[in-house]
């Protein structure tokens, strides 16, 4: 099954399940935030917007890591049980688990070349650079972590829609009718377990690439920085419009299947009740995919992301002038 792709991050989760674990990871953490925190003292220097940004994209950092550290780990863990069981009920498209991978491996080395560019261009700036941001760096590939791994399970969904879809072109109602009330729930429960969490992740995106974007205005004396600012795009900013891009896409998939309904007319002529209760479970059976219920995860948020990162980046300049 494609479920077998999860391994990586069981094995990884397990080593530290329990609640001492999580406790101790977020009190260590803790510690080091406040530590690298005290060691910012050039914020002062910043012009208002600018320490806005720099401390609004900590604090995003901060809690986005420490909610997703101690929710998957208590209150969050009833509903991730009964969303992996659910998705077990259904076949997917088989994913073959050493290319899965494969290709994680080679975005991770992406992450860390673009990573080690950053370093290589901020010690240049900095002689103190490991104490004001190694937690930065670590911070960050938590987030890019999250990011992978909140696309994996909806590729997952995805391709359990797309078989479904195959299989109601071969008239196997039944069986589309019971795969669309699993992938209903399915949905809900990852709505409640991983809802807030993209929602958090979106909203340190936006800040980080704030932050990235604003110092162009600041240092003009490389294009160095300006390819740097760039790049780190691709840490952050681009696997998080993947992740709502995929929303859309499974949302995209339940549409299909109910206009793929009203077709069938032909196939339900001699029981027109039969096509309409058809009819009505499948269109009960499709769910949005939100943000913590604040707004729907399609593929216009994309734009409204983007356009949200822009006018913050408008704001610093006029304060830059």
């Amino acid at each position: 099954m494609d479920l077998e792709v999860l391994e990586i991050y069981f094995t990884v989760a397990n080593k530290f399940s329990g609640k001492l674990w999580p406790i101790s990871i977020v009190l260590i953490y803790t510690v080091g935030v406040v530590y690298s925190f005290k060691r910012r003292i050039f914020y002062q220097d910043e012009s208002p917007i600018s320490r806005l940004v720099y401390i609004g994209t900590d604090l995003s950092y901060f809690i986005s890591n420490v909610y997703q550290i101690l929710a998957y780990n208590f209150w969050k863990k009833k509903y991730w049980s009964e969303f992996l069981a659910n998705l077990k009920l259904l076949k997917g498209r088989k994913i073959r688990k050493n290319l899965y991978y494969l290709l994680l491996f080679v975005i991770n080395v992406l992450y860390v070349l673009t990573l080690c560019y950053a370093v290589y261009y901020w010690r240049q700036q900095y002689e103190d650079f490991w104490h004001r941001y190694t937690l930065s760096f670590i911070e960050n590939y938590c987030q890019f972590l999250y990011n992978c791994f909140h696309s994996t399970l909806l590729l997952m969904i995805l391709s359990r829609y797309q078989r479904l879809k195959a299989q109601l072109w071969q008239n196997r109602y039944e069986t589309v009718a019971h795969g669309m009330t699993v992938q209903k729930t399915t949905l809900f429960f990852f709505n409640r377990t991983f809802g807030v969490p993209i929602f958090l992740v979106l909203v340190f995106v936006q800040m980080q690439s704030v932050q990235d974007l604003s110092d162009i205005f600041y240092y003009k004396d490389t294009a160095q920085l300006v390819s740097l600012a760039l790049l780190m795009q691709l840490t952050q900013l681009v696997p998080a419009l993947f992740v709502i891009y995929l929303c859309g896409r499974v949302m995209e998939e339940q549409n299909k299947i109910r206009l793929i309904t009203f077709e069938m007319n032909k196939s339900f002529e001699r029981d027109k009740n039969k096509l309409g209760d058809f009819v009505a479970l499948i269109r009960d059976a499709q769910v949005k995919i939100t943000a913590a219920d604040f707004f729907i995860l399609d593929k216009s948020t994309i734009l409204k992301v983007l356009d949200t990162v822009v006018a913050f980046l408008m704001v610093v300049a006029q304060f830059q002038d």
